[in-house]
């Protein structure tokens, strides 16, 4: 599967650049804008468990409500903060 097409239906402002990277431990979704940053890992037991297309649905929801917030300053040299979306 390749959210390209649920990034671009989510909403997300001009702004906002929102990449996806999939590995083995799941699927990862980046929201970057102006050196604030935000990654969420969904893992691939989410994925298995709910489905790729609904946990894909909710961590860009997830994403989107960060960004409406105010993502987290992404310190240099340190990685973006990380939620983790894990099945139960």
């Amino acid at each position: 599967m390749d959210p390209t097409h649920q990034i671009e239906l989510a909403g997300f402002p001009p702004e906002v650049q929102v990449t996806h990277e999939e590995g083995p431990g799941g699927l990862l979704l980046r929201a970057r804008s102006a050196g604030r940053g935000l990654e969420l890992l969904i893992t691939a037991e989410a994925l298995g468990m709910y489905g790729e297309g609904p946990a894909v649905s909710l961590g860009l929801s997830q994403l989107l409500r960060a960004v409406e917030a105010g993502l987290p300053d992404i310190e240099p040299g340190v990685s973006p903060a990380r939620v983790v979306f894990v099945g139960d």
